[in-house]
């Protein structure tokens, strides 16, 4: 399991639980009162899959029918692709293709919107190794 917790001030450390299994590292900006959270791993060589949905900060989901959402993926360094699907809700599965000799890293974006106005916008930097 794998949890992240994110603020207003800026990028904090990973404040949380990291599977054993699983070696990531990663960076979060945005709510106090919203992270983004991932599990669900998969993992081959040169291949990572996970599950990012945003939860409460206590772990709880968002109320449905008052938001939406609205996910980017951005590759950086030796990432030859990276995938997201579905972009429009509250998780989402996640899909990278890297180069194992260089590192690399993803950025996961989610902007919330809470009744058609945007609530927050969070920001997960997955690190690749």
């Amino acid at each position: 399991m794998f949890m992240l917790l994110a603020s207003n001030a800026m990028a904090n450390q990973v404040l949380g639980e990291v599977n054993e299994s699983e070696p990531v590292e990663g960076a979060v900006t945005g709510s106090e009162t919203l992270m983004i959270y991932l599990s669900n791993f998969y993992e081959t060589l040169g291949h990572k899959e996970a599950v990012a949905q945003v939860l409460q900060s206590g772990g709880a989901l968002l109320p449905v029918g008052n938001y939406t959402y609205e996910w980017t993926i951005t590759p950086g360094g030796a990432t030859t692709s990276a995938n997201m699907w579905p972009t429009n809700a509250h998780r989402g599965d996640v899909s990278v293709n890297f180069n194992t000799q260089i590192s690399s890293r993803v950025e996961l974006e989610c902007k919330v919107y809470l009744n058609g106005s945007l609530y927050d916008t969070l920001s997960y930097f997955w690190y690749l190794y």
